[in-house]
């Protein structure tokens, strides 16, 4: 079972750092012309996904070396990763993002909002803007 446990959230771990990446690339990669910044609970998600996974395949790991069960690591780990590093990590990445994007323009009929998912994009002129407008527009 624990075998299933760690395939299992190492694609889960795998699917966390595939979104994270763009997340950091966008706070401490090149300077863009558009960005598509999501809603704080996606970041918190993204990095509250990341941490549970680990969490749950290093569980898995030491009881089938050990063949003892670590269930305090295991509720301590989430409790603290999930509650309160992920949050963290997620509020400052943000506010780095959206340091980035000072002087640019929001697109605000590019913006998305709803109670799965949010963000919104910012250009750096109004000509971008529409130009994004109409690409969105056009089939």
């Amino acid at each position: 079972m624990n075998y299933l446990r760690i395939v299992f959230f190492g694609a889960f771990l795998f699917a966390c750092v595939f979104f994270g990446l763009d997340m950091l690339e966008q706070a401490f990669g090149e300077q863009r012309e558009v960005y598509v910044i999501d809603g704080i609970l996606n970041y918190w998600a993204v990095f509250g996904g990341f941490i549970l996974s680990s969490v749950i395949i290093v569980y898995c790991v030491v009881e089938i070396l050990n063949n003892k069960s670590l269930v305090t690591f295991l509720r301590k780990g989430i409790l603290v990763g999930c509650i309160v590093i992920a949050p963290l990590l997620a509020i400052a990445l943000k506010e780095v993002t959206l340091q980035r994007t000072s002087g640019y323009v929001e697109c605000e009929t590019l913006r998305k909002l709803s109670t799965r998912f949010s963000s919104k994009t910012y250009a750096i002129d109004n000509n971008m803007c529409m130009i994004l407008e109409d690409n969105k527009k056009a089939p």
